[in-house]
């Protein structure tokens, strides 16, 4: 049953008894998670979140503010999400986008979300920056994600692709830039991850997510810069689902 243009799951399991939701982080599309759509058991359903402006969504306005965005997403998804338990994954930009989904599932589906999970993304609220990222000249931003290390060479030295990626990075990093913590904590529990050399979070940033759940919580670094999962991405998957089959045999 198609449920939703934001939701992209090519191999789904009607039999399974709890889904795993991945949101993407800034400039990236439902496709990063291509590899994880058979790399868990059948009693897991893999979804990826397709945001406006990407893939088959590419004509659609682009988002720059996360409330709006998430309230979209919920509006149009909401039956899905009632459908069986949830845990949800978000890497960087898609680990804020997680968060504030997880509230807006406690707040109106108790009782779906089992567990969320975040990956290279503050737990605290930074002060304000100097470098204002989505506001950066095109070669200023070039620069930023190279820095970053999780856009491919092929498409940064692509002057006609990044005419198309530009737009699209510059709304993700504006909704990174102004996004403010909601002040509510979560009932359920939080696991997040981190790179050892990632320069962009740090491990007490990382830490902050204690602070943001009165359930269970984990931290768990691994080598690696800011997209550090992607380096070793087979390894990552299998820690994901240690967690997934103790959730799937524990909820917290």
């Amino acid at each position: 049953m198609k449920h939703s243009s934001w939701i992209v799951n090519p191999s789904p399991h009607p039999e399974a008894s709890m889904r795993l939701v991945c949101l993407p982080y800034a400039g990236g599309s439902a496709a990063v998670y291509r590899p994880w759509l058979r790399a868990f058991p059948s009693q897991v359903e893999v979804a990826a979140i397709q945001l406006p402006g990407r893939g088959g969504r590419f004509k659609e306005s682009l988002y720059d503010q996360a409330d709006e965005l998430v309230n979209a997403l919920f509006r149009d998804c909401q039956h899905y999400f009632a459908e069986k338990p949830l845990i949800l994954f978000g890497h960087s930009m898609g680990a804020m986008l997680a968060y504030e989904l997880a509230l807006k599932l406690e707040q109106c589906l108790p009782g779906t979300l089992r567990h969320l999970i975040v990956s290279a993304f503050r737990g605290e609220q930074r002060p304000p920056s100097p470098k204002v990222r989505h506001l950066l000249s095109d070669l200023e931003l070039r620069e930023e994600l190279k820095h970053l290390n999780g856009t491919p060479p092929e498409l940064l030295h692509n002057q006609e692709l990044m005419e198309l990626f530009v737009p699209i990075i510059r709304a993700d990093m504006k909704m990174c830039d102004t996004y403010r913590f909601d002040e509510r904590v979560l009932h359920t529990g939080i696991t997040a991850f981190g790179g050892v050399q990632d320069t962009e979070v740090s491990e007490a940033e990382l830490e902050a997510w204690s602070k943001r759940t009165e359930g269970a919580y984990e931290l768990k670094m691994y080598p690696g810069d800011h997209f550090f999962f992607q380096q070793d991405e087979q390894s990552f998957l299998q820690e994901l689902n240690q967690i997934v089959e103790r959730l799937h045999l524990h909820p917290v």
